[in-house]
């Protein structure tokens, strides 16, 4: 029972590493994600809950109806 709970902390530190990472980058671009619907979204995205493609698209679809 204690490695399911490891490796879901493991993958919780790679998201929270990723998540890290685009913030840093879109920083040094200038740039900063504050819309929560991207934020969740996005991070949905780092944890494998639905693909790129369907991240870019609600990503569009939100912010062309917001």
């Amino acid at each position: 029972m204690a490695e399911p709970q490891v490796e879901l902390h493991a993958v919780s530190d790679d998201v929270e590493r990723t998540l890290d990472f685009v913030r840093g980058a879109l920083g040094a671009a200038g740039h900063s994600i504050t819309d929560p619907v991207s934020l969740e979204l996005l991070e949905r995205y780092a944890r494998g809950k639905i693909s790129g493609d369907e991240c870019r698209a609600a990503l569009i679809d939100h912010t062309l109806h917001s």
